[in-house]
């Protein structure tokens, strides 16, 4: 009897395991329980720090970082950090630190899921950033931090927008000192983990508008949520969600429910293409139902674009993901190259269809325009670019680092690809933490 009880106490476990999961399983499809998960905002971590006051925080210099508040389109106030480059002086007022964003680049970074703009792995990114010659502007989405309202897809990419607005608005009251390095002024984008898809959206918003960012860079990113949804692991083992990989059913269903989409892939094919009206029949169908997609008019609105600012400025892509990577696999920064190839790809062919070559001549002429680079810390993609035509997109394919950590030379690169330079040889194989 004691032996039947203790086998019948066994097998309840595996069977509770089980309907715990199912339960998961029914929730994520809720829209809230869904937007914690995803976003994972409730981990207001470090909680200790007055937000207001960034200098006073730990590894960033004093009196060289302000705190800033701007107002989304919907009326949510976002907080945020301005922090100046390592070589400019301590800055006295508003007006000094605004020069800073006229004398110098700027990167607009976006975070990725959880804790805060405080995090002691994103002060050190903003301090590669800055130790480079680069004022960080960094936010914390609405629902984070300090910052109001509760975070969903539409509402990062509003607050994405305003941030750049916020920066435009800055700058108009400046000129480029004599002295200004040739990147003045010029606003790049980066995005970690989750802020790779607010990134590229904000790549694609500043096409569509007719004001391309010089260059983004793009760390430990995803193809989209639904296919990292298929392809995540718990520690890199576990596959959580792997009955969407058994079921058609069950698929169509976190189809239905997935409320927080971020397809990075669509939003950089369509980048890269020139924006949605360069898309011909077939690639809108393929492309074209992406969401929150906006008329130029009010991007420009949101963006603090004028007229006079628009350029043909085409949009270039640095993805840098490693081997190692336990959250994100590195087959998704492989998958975002390859799509930005096919985007680049019908360029130079000057055909977008299978139809006029066979597939294997096609993926034959593919795969001859990547150059590979091999290095210590891994390997460097690029796409040949046209005779003529500066580079638009590389893959750096780090072997260690994880989720959070990437080589230096990645920065490094990205800058040189924001000035169409040939950028010097990587050297070491130091790691950064995003």
């Amino acid at each position: 009897m004691a032996n039947s009880a203790n086998l019948a106490g066994l097998a309840a476990i595996p069977i509770g395991i089980l309907s715990l999961y199912a339960l998961f399983l029914a929730l994520i499809l809720h829209p809230t329980f869904q937007a914690h998960n995803v976003f994972l905002h409730g981990i207001n971590i470090p909680f200790h720090y007055d937000l207001t006051k960034p200098d006073r925080i730990k590894g960033i210099q004093k009196g060289k970082a302000r705190n800033f508040n701007v107002e989304s389109v919907d009326g949510i106030r976002i907080a945020g950090w301005h922090i100046v480059p390592d070589h400019a002086k301590i800055p006295q007022d508003e007006h000094t630190f605004d020069q800073s964003l006229c004398d110098s680049p700027v990167v607009l970074y976006f975070h990725g899921n959880a804790m805060n703009r405080a995090a002691p792995v994103r002060i050190q990114a903003y301090k590669h950033f800055t130790a480079l010659g680069m004022n960080v502007v960094a936010i914390d989405y609405r629902g984070f931090g300090d910052s109001q309202g509760k975070p969903t897809e539409e509402g990062l990419l509003r607050d994405a927008r305003a941030t750049y607005r916020w920066v435009i608005e800055r700058q108009s009251s400046c000129t480029p000192s004599p002295s200004s390095e040739p990147l003045a002024g010029q606003i790049l984008l980066s995005g970690q983990s989750l802020g790779t898809g607010v990134a590229s959206r904000l790549t694609l918003d500043l096409v569509e508008a007719g004001h391309a960012s010089p260059a983004t860079l793009l760390l430990a990113p995803y193809i989209s949520i639904r296919q990292l949804l298929s392809s995540y692991r718990i520690g890199g083992i576990v596959p959580l969600f792997w009955p969407l990989g058994i079921s058609k059913a069950l698929s169509a269903v976190a189809d239905k429910y997935l409320y927080t989409r971020f397809e990075s892939d669509k939003a950089l094919y369509i980048a890269t293409r020139g924006g949605i009206n360069k898309l011909n029949e077939e690639e809108k169908k393929a492309y074209g139902d992406l969401q929150y997609l906006l008329p130029k008019d009010q991007l420009k609105k949101e963006l603090g674009i004028q007229d006079a600012q628009e350029t043909d400025q085409q949009a270039r892509v640095v993805i840098a993901h490693a081997d190692n990577d336990s959250i994100i696999p590195h087959s998704h920064g492989r998958g975002l190259f390859d799509r930005i190839h096919d985007a680049l790809s019908v360029d130079f062919n000057e055909h977008s269809t299978e139809s006029q070559k066979h597939a294997e001549e096609r993926e034959e002429e593919l795969a001859q325009q990547i150059q590979i680079e091999e290095q210590e810390w891994g390997s460097m993609l690029t796409v040949s670019p046209k005779i003529g035509q500066a580079n638009r997109l590389t893959l750096i394919k780090s072997r260690k680092g994880g989720h959070n950590g990437v080589p230096i030379h990645a920065l490094e690169y990205f800058i040189k690809l924001a000035t169409q330079s040939e950028p010097a040889k990587a050297a070491g194989t130091g790691g950064m933490q995003t």
